[in-house]
């Protein structure tokens, strides 16, 4: 969903002239909003912090004093942290579900453009899968490849991330004449990890006797192209739901000797 978050850890910070661990939290990418967030220390001394507090980008969430320096045994050791986050109230999910959907609505609106990527493999290496990972730009992850199933040369296209729903898809077996392209365009549905089959209806084997080797090249080349035409977007709502947390753990490495960091 693009949300992307940052543990810092201050070994040695200054609070109320007491030496102290302090823990904090940082939304690097996602929306920002209203939100639940619990701190844990797992190890040594259990501890943990929750509050609900508004977290926007370019500062930071959490306790001034995580734990006092003196609580914790000398020596080195490593720290165990874990923090959950999650909408604070159903308005906090509301509105985070609300300006996520408007991103996503206007991604749609301008829907003209097509997603494209590339696929070229070796014409030897026709009777393998082959398949190759693109991303785009709505954040969709897709897998593209042969499907050495048929007489007919045939491909595969699934979406492994994304936003499951119907696209419309363009795909061009290019021919070094422009004019001699075989395409086919057509709207599919993708979930996740469900193959969608584009049969070429030329043999596999009549490829390089119609030139689509590309001469010396001696590779068949796909152009992809993929946009939406009704998405789903349930998932985005399970994220917001108040009941689900992001979960994240970390380790950090604590030497008592040394200086402040985060």
């Amino acid at each position: 969903m693009g949300f992307s978050w940052r543990l810092r850890v201050a070994p040695k910070a200054l609070y109320q002239n007491t030496r102290v661990l302090q823990v904090l939290v940082e939304l690097l990418s996602g929306e920002e909003g209203f939100y639940e967030i619990m701190l844990e220390l797992l190890n040594i001394v259990p501890r943990a912090f929750i509050c609900e507090t508004f977290v926007g980008h370019k500062y930071y969430v959490g306790p001034g004093s995580f734990l006092p320096v003196r609580a914790l045994p000398r020596g080195n050791f490593d720290l165990k942290f874990r923090y959950t986050i999650r909408p604070a109230d159903f308005q906090a999910k509301v509105d985070i579900q609300q300006s996520l959907l408007d991103k996503r609505t206007k991604r749609l609106e301008e829907r003209g453009t097509f997603q494209s990527f590339n696929y070229c493999i070796n014409f030897g290496d026709l009777h393998d899968e082959n398949l190759k990972k693109y991303d785009d730009s709505l954040g969709n992850e897709w897998y593209f490849g042969v499907h050495r199933i048929h007489a007919n040369a045939e491909f595969q296209m699934y979406m492994y991330i994304g936003f499951p729903g119907i696209y419309e898809v363009q795909l061009t077996m290019l021919h070094p004449v422009e004019e001699y392209d075989k395409e086919l365009q057509c709207e599919r549905e993708f979930q996740y990890n469900q193959k969608n089959m584009f049969n070429f209806q030329i043999r596999w084997d009549l490829l390089k006797a119609h030139g689509f080797t590309h001469g010396y090249q001696d590779c068949v080349k796909i152009r992809v192209a993929v946009r939406p035409v009704q998405v789903d977007l349930q998932h985005i709502e399970d994220f917001v739901k108040p009941s689900k947390y992001a979960q994240y753990t970390e380790y950090r490495e604590y030497t008592s000797s040394s200086s402040s960091s985060d």
